[in-house]
């Protein structure tokens, strides 16, 4: 992994990652002097000379490259396709337009992936699939899949977390159809591709540890299996879910809960299949939520199916938890109605069950993520859409769009965007409208948190 010195180290419960910290305590960076020599010290999770890692710890683009490795490249990388449909009809993976980032890795820091499709559909009146997969030249980064008939729209989104070795790297999304005889498309709203740069204690991933199909069928929270990180420094944390491959034949639940305590709940939300259209049903879920956490401290995925039915994972679509403590901070606002929250305006309005609504963020300039969560949503009416809007200062950044085959399908949402923004307070806000049907309305779920977040990494 482009020289780094590190030791994969294995817990009961979460893992992380050592290099030079101390075994003892891992998260105290503190104590991991002794293990360096000769005027180096632990930085980044390895021993380096103290004026090279008091030229790097400025982040950004500052200093010049560290054991001779490349420039890096800026914090967030984005590329966006939007305005124009596209499709795709191949059995082969193929590269979506317009959606492919250059990276430049010094080799010591890590990278979380987004791909973010906000618009997409099938044109085949039966049960088919839409793939998409990130990759890194070659190599796979993370796959998964929705499956519908052509009156559903499902909005899309996989995370990847990579550390990638020094060098110039080429980060696509592909996608492809299932089988022959339909097509696979994309709207006009923006799709998204991004790749956040993180230092090595700031972000830490657990991809899912099992080798075969997992299932639930009881209704209780169980944990699922491997999907555990530990904070390894102490700070307000962007967490991430993502279960990118699913077949679904009931309502099944999902949650980021702390390791310590599972029912001060982080995120949660709910994925239901278009029954009885179908016998189950590939509705992907994404889950994100902001938790301070303390150098150490755990969280946990966990998932609840539904009794006497059968709720699969797909090992060959892992899910990720993903932990990032990004060194520009976070600002967010939630919403956690008790009630739902009900809108039937043919026209964007502001979600006003978030708080606080707008979301100030203020920056010291840069290129910043902006994500909206809606992980409970559902319309009243069969063949009525909901989208959701994130607006940066009262400009409409990015969007996303679900249809579905049936009245109250649970059909999670997740919005992504990223801005350049000047030196400041800005104002982050989210809308959304309901559209399709007459008399229709949209819902957000009760007890089930929506986020609104920017962050610089």
């Amino acid at each position: 992994m482009g020289g780094m010195r590190r030791t994969l180290m294995l817990g009961t419960a979460c893992w992380t990652l050592i290099g030079c910290y101390s075994r003892d305590n891992p998260f105290d960076p503190a104590r991991c002097d002794p293990r360096c020599t000769g005027g180096t010290s632990c930085y980044d999770g390895e021993c380096r000379a103290r004026s090279d890692a008091a030229a790097d710890s400025r982040g950004g683009d500052a200093g010049p490259p560290l054991d001779g490795a490349p420039e890096r490249g800026p914090a967030i990388l984005f590329s966006v396709r939007q305005g124009s449909t596209a499709s795709v009809t191949s059995t082969a993976w193929v590269d979506i337009p317009g959606l492919a980032l250059t990276v430049t890795a010094s080799g010591k820091e890590s990278y979380l992936v987004i791909l973010n499709v906000p618009d997409t559909w099938v044109t085949s009146p039966s049960h088919q699939s839409g793939r998409f997969q990130i990759v890194d030249g070659t190599t796979t980064l993370a796959s998964g899949l929705y499956t519908a008939g052509q009156d559903n729209r499902l909005p899309f989104t996989l995370v990847a977390a990579s550390q990638l070795s020094a060098g110039t790297h080429t980060i696509k999304a592909q996608w492809r159809t299932g089988s022959t005889g339909y097509s696979l498309n994309l709207g006009q709203l923006g799709s998204w591709l991004v790749a956040v740069r993180a230092e090595e204690n700031n972000l830490v991933a657990a991809p899912g540890s099992f080798t075969s199909d997992l299932k639930a069928t009881a209704g209780s929270w169980v944990d699922l299996p491997g999907l555990c990180v530990k904070a390894r420094a102490t700070g307000d944390h962007l967490l991430v879910l993502n279960v990118p491959a699913t077949s679904l034949q009931a309502t099944t639940w999902f949650r980021i809960v702390p390791e310590d305590s599972p029912s001060s709940v982080i995120a949660y939300g709910t994925a239901q299949p278009d029954t009885p259209a179908f016998a189950s049903q590939g509705v992907p879920m994404t889950l994100v939520g902001v938790k301070s956490l303390v150098a150490g401290q755990g969280v946990k995925a966990q998932w609840n199916g539904t009794s006497s039915s059968e709720s699969t994972i797909f090992a060959a679509g892992p899910p990720v938890l993903v932990a990032l403590r990004p060194s520009g901070g976070i600002a967010h606002g939630r919403g956690l109605p008790s009630a739902e929250v009900f809108v039937s305006s043919s026209s964007y309005t502001a979600i006003t069950s978030l708080a606080p609504s707008p979301v100030p963020l203020t920056t010291a300039g840069g290129p910043h993520l902006v994500l909206f969560s809606a992980p409970y949503s559902v319309v009243d009416t069969a063949g009525a859409s909901v989208s959701y809007s994130i607006l940066v200062d009262g400009t409409r950044l990015a969007e996303s769009v679900s249809r579905a085959g049936t009245a109250w399908q649970d059909l999670p949402h997740t919005v992504v965007g990223v801005k350049e923004l000047s030196a400041g307070t800005h104002q982050l806000t989210a809308e959304w409208k309901v559209s399709g049907a007459s008399g229709a309305q949209a819902v957000l779920g009760k007890d089930a948190p929506h986020w609104l977040i920017g962050l610089a990494p």
